[in-house]
């Protein structure tokens, strides 16, 4: 069976993303500091290799800032922030899993062509 996964995303017609950060500060509306790990994560899946076991690996490097009191990363709450990004850009149609590895994927931009398209027709009518 296919898992079935979607998000919600922001648009701000009036001002258009100027950078895939901005981009995913859309997507990471609610937290849009989260945006940054979101790319970072997304350039490690770019390029190629990332396991689903390497959450651990990337949280240590990426979430200084759920450090306790000794200075170590808390992984329990980095967990629970980068399950949040994993969620979100499956969601969006960013990323894919398959075989224990997360791919980028094409879902995310055919669906905003295919937007732009619809509407584009829609005027025509």
């Amino acid at each position: 069976m296919v898992k079935k996964y979607q998000t919600t995303f922001k648009i701000k017609a009036e001002k258009k993303p100027s950078s895939i950060t901005e981009l995913l500060e859309n997507l990471f509306y609610k937290r849009p500091a989260l945006a940054d790990h979101a790319l970072n994560l997304l350039k490690q899946i770019k390029k190629g290799n990332f396991e689903t076991r390497h959450w651990k690996e990337f949280c240590k490097k990426e979430f200084q800032d759920c450090k306790d009191e000794k200075g170590k990363v808390v992984l329990d709450k980095a967990r629970v922030q980068y399950y949040s990004i994993i969620r979100k850009i499956r969601g969006a149609g960013i990323i894919y899993q398959r075989d224990n590895l997360y791919y980028l994927s094409t879902h995310f931009e055919e669906y905003l062509k295919w937007s732009a398209e619809m509407i584009e027709n829609w005027k025509k009518e």
